[in-house]
């Protein structure tokens, strides 16, 4: 390097320190990658030995939840914790707990925060990783997806939140609405399919109608949407189901956060699930179960409907 001018020596050293770290990267099979709307960073673990053959998620298996920073995925972790038989995970930025740092949404009357019961990972996620609940209010990127499953080479099971729109995304009234995001939807959802064709893992996709309600009427700034959503969880005691096409409608977060987690027992590649108010019939199921959280709103019980285990089972015999 003797004949080489500073500012280019300096270019050598980097560009050699640089191959060096690639190399080992390589070696050691991890990489890191920063995430958009599913986290924050990520660790990729290969796997350099043969894997052993996949077995159906067990009760105490690690289900990841993203995102805790929108209020159905902070709504899906609480009934992870709490009405579930699984360990659930979610991810928060570097050094987010000891800033003592505030999530945008927090259930109502609970503790702000993480709902307890979760085991909170800053930096990356953990690589024993069974099962992973995407329960982003958007699509994420296509690229998003594959890289953030990739990552975890003991996948057995993922369920992925989508949109009844996605059937009617070549209409031309799909097509002409700028807030029309049935093609998106589709594109995430492929995602996930081409993902857990290349990686062995089952896949469930779950369209609901727009999300409304959850337990987020005191943190909503907007205290006429916080209405319309109480209103929303009060009246639709019912629901209904499908293979993943012919519904419309809207869906209460949940409703929505109940069949994405019991989603992850389930052998079916598409569902759909909108809510339903009983008095109108219409082939709706009843929703047996009032104020799952137990939240009090003024003095009392707050009034939002989920279906039950049965109600579930009885849900997708009919269908």
């Amino acid at each position: 390097l003797g004949g080489v001018p500073l500012g280019e020596r300096g270019n050598h050293i980097m560009s050699k320190l640089l191959a060096v770290l690639l190399v080992i990267c390589c070696l050691c099979g991890t990489d890191a990658f920063a995430v958009g709307s599913l986290g924050l960073r990520q660790t990729r673990a290969v796997s350099l030995l043969a894997r052993s053959p996949r077995m159906a998620m067990e009760d105490g298996d690690n289900v990841a939840v993203y995102s805790v920073f929108e209020r159905l995925g902070i709504t899906t972790a609480w009934h992870v914790a709490n009405k579930s038989p699984y360990k659930g995970i979610v991810q928060l930025p570097p050094g987010f707990t000891e800033a003592k740092a505030k999530l945008k949404w927090n259930i109502d009357g609970m503790p702000a925060g993480v709902p307890e019961g979760i085991e909170a990972c800053e930096e990356t996620m953990p690589g024993y990783i069974k099962g992973i609940i995407l329960a982003t209010e958007v699509p994420a990127a296509p690229q998003e997806i594959e890289y953030v499953l990739s990552c975890f080479p003991d996948l057995e099971k993922c369920v992925m939140l989508s949109s009844v729109g996605v059937p009617e995304r070549d209409s031309m009234l799909s097509k002409l609405n700028p807030f029309n995001k049935a093609e998106d939807w589709y594109e995430a959802e492929e995602a996930v399919r081409r993902c857990a064709a290349k990686q062995g893992f089952d896949a469930t996709v779950v369209r609901t109608g727009d999300l409304m309600g959850g337990a987020f009427y005191y943190c909503n700034p907007d205290f006429e949407g916080a209405l319309s959503g109480n209103v929303y969880d009060l009246t639709h005691n019912g629901f209904k189901v499908s293979k993943g096409e012919g519904l419309s409608g809207q869906c209460g977060r949940d409703l929505a956060a109940t069949v994405l987690i019991d989603a992850l027992r389930r052998n079916a590649p598409l569902v759909g699930v909108v809510g339903a108010e009983m008095k109108n019939g219409g082939g709706a199921l009843e929703s047996s179960v009032r104020n799952p959280m137990g939240i009090k709103q003024d003095g009392k019980d707050k009034g939002v409907f989920v279906p039950s285990q049965g109600d579930l089972d009885a849900a997708y015999a009919s269908v």
